[in-house]
């Protein structure tokens, strides 16, 4: 089976590092940003099965980077993470489809459940 590779948009950089280090673990490819510039730099330049996003970056609103992405890839799923849970946010992402909605901090278990929830309704994994 091909890797899968994943996104993960992330400003604290002890998070993003230990979601990296829990996916490398579990021999998914990953690729970091710690900003909407960034991830969306990165996701214009490379193809990805999944990206994890935090709603709340330093340069702009997880919803701009959504907004981009879905232009990008209309069926890439996307799992947002979150420290700051609400009911009309979580409308709001739903509209965008696809998605996924973790609250932080992220147990583990949890995180790769939902990410291999949502692989076995995706498409196969991209080639790099």
């Amino acid at each position: 089976m091909l890797p899968r590779f994943i996104l993960v948009v992330d400003d604290d950089d002890n998070l993003r590092s230990t979601l990296a280090m829990i996916l490398q673990r579990e021999e998914y490819r990953v690729r970091t940003a710690r900003s909407a510039a960034q991830a969306i730099e990165i996701l214009e330049a490379n193809l990805f099965d999944l990206v994890l996003l935090d709603m709340n970056l330093p340069d702009a609103n997880g919803l701009t980077v959504l907004t981009r992405l879905r232009g990008l890839y209309p069926t890439l799923p996307v799992l947002i993470l979150t420290a700051y849970p609400s009911t009309s946010k979580a409308k709001e992402v739903a509209e965008f489809g696809y998605l996924a909605y973790l609250i932080k901090p992220v147990d583990p278990s949890m995180l790769l459940g939902c990410i291999e929830g949502l692989f076995s309704e995706s498409s196969e994994p991209k080639a790099a």
